[in-house]
């Protein structure tokens, strides 16, 4: 498997394309944020994602989400 590599063009097209009509997050910012504040926000990000994939060190925040199946077609 290659290593996998997060680059600040990656991180800053990710933002870039958050809908801001968005509900907030558990964290309660709006996804506007993130998405007006992509070319400052970017690097900064890159670097915390780059460390984080480096060590293997996951932030306990990161680690806990609340994941709610959304059935659209079909039998629940």
């Amino acid at each position: 498997m290659p290593p996998i590599t997060i680059t600040v063009q990656g991180v800053d097209k990710f933002l870039t394309g958050l809908n801001p009509n968005k509900a907030k997050g558990p964290d309660e910012i709006s996804p506007r944020l993130p998405k007006e504040l992509h070319t400052e926000i970017a690097p900064i990000l890159t670097i915390i994602l780059q460390r984080s994939l480096g060590t293997g060190i996951v932030s306990k925040d990161w680690k806990h989400a609340i994941i709610t199946p959304a059935f659209k077609k079909g039998s629940k």
